[in-house]
């Protein structure tokens, strides 16, 4: 294979920690500087071709937010493919959020993305400490086939989901990656991490572009080369466009200012090189480091808070408007519902529930926290009222009715 000509996908990014080693509007202040810049150079370049936006649509609330004015041109450059949002809300940590959280964390991520256009049909988890084994399930739920991830790929073999297929464990960096019920998607891992193509210089270019394309043939299986351009909270490279282009007069391998839709067309016809993967990749078979595993055990009381958020959003809150419904016709509040998961699931991305931060986000987290649990808990207290104001206890012919009601203050 390393005999063939390469084609070396450069994809713009940027990983952009919501919060993390400051406090929310401190990256906030980062993000809009970031955003200005990007745009304008959309504006004026046509060589830079396309941007991922980290596969989380928070990014465009919170920049917007300040930037209301920058909506249309948002909007412009997703519809023409050059911006690619979503398909999350946020970057979750998928282990100590549950199931239901990580669901909603794509629903919403969708519903936010169709605002402003065509929605990333790319799952997307970078820098998750670990991945959950229904991760494919629950993309391929979604109509999503191809991942992009990071963290938890190591050799296996003759261990209990091996099918004995040739290419089980193979540790490269295009995989097939299977839940335990069987769905499956393609997966790009990355063995040479999200950054592996940053800062490209404008002089001396080819041998940067030697470095990175050996880095990448050593771990690929195909041809299509995956050259990450970004890493956490950098600007986006505004002249990796122009320097493509030139270099591609000369160089041996072909660049292209790519995208990850296009990167995982080509490679689908080499699916019989990859390696196969089934269930969690969680470090199992790795140093343990690459995963993080020891953020359960960091700062319990935000994992203490979430629980009891999920509970009663999901336990109580949600059931009790449903069963509203049912006794008295009065209707789901949804876009309610739809604004407490939001904030809820700000306080998800694998920085924050994770309790690495400094102490002003965790601080935060906490008031977020509490603003979801009081909101909550004012939509079931109304909907319980509403429910025992349509019960006729005295067709019960008894002496004495007691209602347990499923608030608890």
């Amino acid at each position: 294979m390393n005999e063939e000509k390469k084609t070396m996908h450069f994809i713009s990014h940027t990983h952009w920690d919501r919060e993390w080693y400051m406090p929310f509007e401190a990256h906030r202040y980062k993000l809009v500087e970031f955003f200005d810049r990007l745009l304008d150079t959309l504006d004026r370049d046509p060589a830079f071709k396309s941007f991922h936006l980290d596969g989380q649509a928070i990014v465009i609330e919170d920049y917007l937010e300040v930037r209301p004015q920058m909506r249309e041109k948002i909007e412009k450059y997703i519809a023409e493919g050059r911006l690619v949002a979503g398909p999350w809300y946020i970057l979750q940590d998928e282990y100590l959020i549950d199931g239901e959280s990580n669901v909603r964390n794509m629903l919403i991520g969708k519903q936010v993305s169709a605002k402003y256009g065509k929605v990333s049909d790319i799952g997307y988890f970078p820098d998750a400490f670990g991945n959950i084994g229904q991760a494919p399930q629950i993309l391929r739920g979604f109509g999503i086939d191809c991942v992009a991830f990071g963290r938890g790929v190591s050799p296996r073999k003759g261990d209990r989901l091996d099918t004995g297929e040739e290419n089980y464990g193979k540790a490269v960096s295009e995989v097939l990656w299977r839940s335990p019920d069987g769905s499956e998607v393609i997966g790009a891992a990355y063995l040479n991490w999200y950054n592996n193509a940053s800062e490209i210089p404008a002089e001396n270019t080819a041998e940067r572009l030697d470095a990175v394309r050996q880095n990448c043939e050593r771990v690929a299986t195909t041809p299509h080369l995956l050259c990450m351009n970004g890493c956490d909270h950098q600007p986006a490279q505004i002249d990796i466009g122009q320097i493509l282009e030139r270099e591609n007069k000369t160089y041996p391998h072909e660049l292209i200012h790519s995208n990850f839709r296009d990167y995982f067309d080509a490679i689908k016809p080499y699916k019989d090189r990859f390696g196969i993967f089934i269930g969690e990749l969680d470090g199992e078979y790795s140093n343990g480091w690459s995963t993080l595993a020891n953020t359960a055990s960091a700062r319990v009381y935000l994992k203490q808070w979430n629980a009891v958020c999920e509970n009663i959003l999901e336990r109580q809150a949600e059931p009790m408007s449903v069963a509203a419904q049912l006794y008295t016709g009065k209707p789901v509040d949804r876009d309610y519902f739809r604004f407490i998961w939001k904030n809820l699931l700000q306080n998800h991305p694998h920085d924050s529930i994770c309790g690495c931060s400094v102490d002003d986000v965790h601080t935060e987290m906490v008031t977020r926290f509490k603003k979801v649990h009081a909101a909550a808990g004012q939509l079931l207290r109304s909907n319980t009222e509403s429910v025992l104001a349509a019960l006729h206890t005295a067709d019960l012919q008894g002496e004495k009715t007691i209602i347990r009601s499923l608030f608890h203050e």
